[in-house]
């Protein structure tokens, strides 16, 4: 008896514990600033890069599509604290996006962790990260 109740115990501590983590890896914040050009963009990440940020991803794409010409992104990747590979891909299907709309990106900050781990996924990708602009802060 006493076993089975520190078994359902454990199980329902394991339980918290994941619905609890899937909050925290969600909670990718993006910033979007138009500057007074209008023609360049600063988009600011801040927290884990993850799966759970799809729908970001998703509505970063449309907003910065729906916007007028734009013809230079700052992506301030200074604040990301961890990306995982599906994270990984979620960045660079939105940079083949820019790319293919002939959109000129600098990015700021980004580790150098982040950045290897980047180019790693970028051989399968066919986007040339090496040529994307790095900015120090």
């Amino acid at each position: 008896m006493v076993f089975t109740d520190l078994v359902v115990g454990v199980q329902a501590g394991v339980v918290a514990a994941l619905v609890i983590a899937v909050f925290r890896l969600g909670q990718l914040r993006i910033l979007f600033h138009v500057t007074s050009s209008a023609d360049m963009h600063i988009i600011s990440f801040s927290g884990p890069v993850t799966f759970l940020c799809a729908t970001s991803f998703e509505r970063l794409r449309d907003n910065v599509l729906s916007r007028t010409p734009v013809d230079k992104i700052i992506l301030d990747l200074s604040r990301v604290t961890s990306m995982d590979a599906t994270g990984t891909e979620l960045l660079l299907d939105f940079l083949g996006e820019l790319k293919s709309r002939n959109i000129q990106v600098a990015v700021q900050g980004m580790e150098n962790k982040l950045f290897d781990q980047i180019r790693s996924y970028d051989r399968n990708s066919g986007m040339d990260v090496s040529s994307l602009q790095r900015r120090c802060l």
